[in-house]
């Protein structure tokens, strides 16, 4: 069980993800559940995938788009180009062991070779086989702020962060995506929410991984403990400031430092 949330900033990308691995007999039985730290993966400092679903696509996904990384099979490619060869690559191989369903689905970050602009791309799960009434996997999906499509989330904990982002996004980015700062601060809050409420399978600690702005285009990293406690501190901020207009509500004059609607 997996919940993921990613955020197209302005100036950049946002992965982020529980650290939860479900173990099972691959026929919906669950048995236990252990800590992994492998859900988001770098590759070349240039690339973020975070995947969600059965565990030996995501390794078998992440190492072909490194060996595809590292035979310089990207070079000069613009967005799209790239969203298009990530998904013939995964197609390519899981088509090798001829699932009918693809029970697999992933987030790619990257930069755009030509034009040096962050992208994220949805690759979701579905079906591979054209016998099966659902729609074809891994089709590739470039979230648009243009479009007011950038931010998505997946895993079983999607019918709580979908929802949870969609307020964020009505409250504090209603004009257009946050920066990379309320990217994190934003994605950090929706996936402890999904670990505080989920009905099993959904864990912290979260781990975040952002697409950067550098030298030359952007650079890829994860987040180390500063940053994420920094985070914490402001979301821990945010849940007190929040709680506070409640005394607005039961008209205490005491409240006049928090907003009023």
């Amino acid at each position: 069980m997996t919940s993921i949330v990613a955020i197209r900033c302005t100036d950049g990308v946002v992965v982020a993800a529980d650290s939860s691995a479900t173990f099972g007999d691959g026929n919906h039985i669950r048995t236990i559940e252990q800590p992994t730290d492998r859900k988001i993966e770098i590759i070349g400092d240039k690339i973020i995938i975070a995947g969600t679903g059965y565990v030996g696509h995501h390794q078998r996904f992440t190492e072909k788009i490194k060996q595809l990384w590292d035979a310089n099979a990207f070079k000069n490619m613009d967005g799209l180009e790239f969203a298009k060869t990530l998904a013939r690559a995964g197609l390519e191989e899981f088509s090798a062991t001829h699932p009918h369903i693809l029970e697999y689905a992933a987030f790619v970050a990257f930069d755009d070779m030509k034009s040096k602009t962050p992208v994220l791309c949805e690759l979701p799960r579905g079906a591979m086989h054209p016998s099966v009434q659902m729609p074809p996997a891994f089709q590739p999906e470039i979230k648009d702020p243009k479009d007011h499509l950038w931010f998505a989330s997946a895993g079983s904990g999607q019918p709580i962060t979908d929802p949870f982002l969609a307020l964020f996004r009505e409250v504090f980015w209603k004009d257009g995506p946050p920066d990379l700062q309320g990217g994190k601060f934003t994605a950090l809050w929706a996936l402890k929410h999904a670990c505080d409420v989920n009905p099993g399978g959904i864990k912290g600690p979260i781990k975040m991984a952002v697409l950067e702005p550098a030298k030359n285009g952007h650079m890829a990293r994860k987040l180390n403990d500063d940053d994420q406690a920094e985070l914490e501190n402001m979301v821990s901020d945010a849940t007190a400031h929040f709680a506070g207009f409640k005394d607005v509500l039961l008209g205490k004059e005491d409240a006049a430092d928090v907003p009023k609607p």
